[in-house]
């Protein structure tokens, strides 16, 4: 048996949730992830809320938490996910992410670059947040 790899962190901001992703993840990891957002989200079921995925720090990911991250975005969407800003720093971080992703009609994507491009793009679909309190919740911003 393999032990977890990789590390993460879910927050929750009004009807936003934050997702940090670190390192290298596994499926064990993906799979306490998703068993964790399920905690978090209680509290936005019943109304439509966003996703700030925070990925400048993820190194990818193996092909089975790649299955589990799919099985996470389809959850997702039935929970109520109607915009997600995907903040990353190498393409390839990008692309994977969203290689195995099953579009949906209802949700809006952005990937970005740029943390302020993404919380614009949130605030703009009617998500407001700022560095200001992605930092108070503890979160270290980069310059980008």
């Amino acid at each position: 048996m393999f032990d977890e790899h990789g590390s993460f962190r879910l927050e929750t901001y009004k009807q936003i949730l934050i997702i940090e992703l670190v390192g290298s993840l596994n499926d064990l990891l993906v799979k306490r992830l998703l068993d964790e957002f399920e905690v978090k989200t209680t509290r936005l079921a019943g109304k439509p809320w966003g996703t700030l995925i925070l990925a400048t720090h993820f190194l990818l990911g193996t092909p089975e938490a790649n299955s589990v991250f799919k099985h996470c975005e389809k959850t997702f969407q039935k929970k109520g996910l109607s915009h997600s800003a995907f903040v990353y720093k190498m393409e390839v971080q990008r692309r994977q992410a969203h290689k195995d992703i099953d579009a949906h009609p209802d949700v809006t994507r952005f990937p970005t670059q740029s943390i302020q491009e993404a919380l614009n793009f949130l605030e703009g679909a009617g998500y407001p947040m700022s560095i200001n309190d992605l930092s108070s919740l503890g979160f270290t911003i980069e310059a980008n």
